[in-house]
């Protein structure tokens, strides 16, 4: 486990420093990707800060699908907007975040997290670069680099929020193709 969480982080430096400069993902090295296993594997490779901020996070599979993409790149968007939502926990103890994946209508991953929102006067610039707002420790590039992903792989990232009283990002795919068998799953 520490090696491999030693190559995700050295994975997740790469792939930053790649955006600040200007890099891109290359899609001759994507791979089909299924949306389901990428979440679950996120949400369990995450490095909660406690067992308490882990009960708080919920995986809803109601249909799979496939995607070409970047394993560590897709897993580093949810990483992401894991850490985003559970920032809050502390002044919101009883928030809680849940994944879904969508296959239909159109093949989503949906982040909702019921901590304090987003004021509507930061949502026009959220996806910009060096955009942060009153969290101590945000360099401003995490969701820059989420957009970045996500058009890289052809699909789309938006939000949604409810001032005290949600956050929500939408991960839209390409046109995948839905798994047979979909699962439901609480982890």
């Amino acid at each position: 486990q520490g090696k491999g969480a030693i190559r995700r982080g050295l994975q997740s430096v790469t792939l930053t420093l790649q955006q600040v400069n200007g890099g891109s993902l290359e899609p001759a090295g994507f791979v089909p990707l299924s949306a389901a296993q990428c979440v679950r594997k996120a949400v369990a490779e995450y490095a909660y800060e406690s067992a308490e901020q882990r009960s708080r996070v919920t995986v809803r599979v109601a249909g799979d699908f496939t995607f070409l993409g970047d394993q560590t790149a897709f897993e580093l968007v949810l990483f992401n907007l894991l850490k985003n939502a559970l920032y809050y926990l502390p002044v919101r103890p009883h928030a809680t975040v849940e994944i879904r994946v969508e296959a239909a209508p159109q093949p989503r991953v949906v982040v909702h997290d019921t901590g304090p929102g987003i004021a509507p006067e930061l949502m026009p610039r959220l996806f910009q670069d060096f955009q942060t707002a009153g969290k101590t420790d945000g360099t401003g590039l995490g969701l820059a680099f989420c957009r970045r992903v996500m058009r890289a792989f052809g699909g789309e990232i938006t939000c949604r929020s409810a001032p005290g009283r949600f956050t929500q990002f939408l991960l839209a795919g390409p046109a995948g193709r839905q798994v047979e068998h979909p699962l439901v799953l609480n982890q």
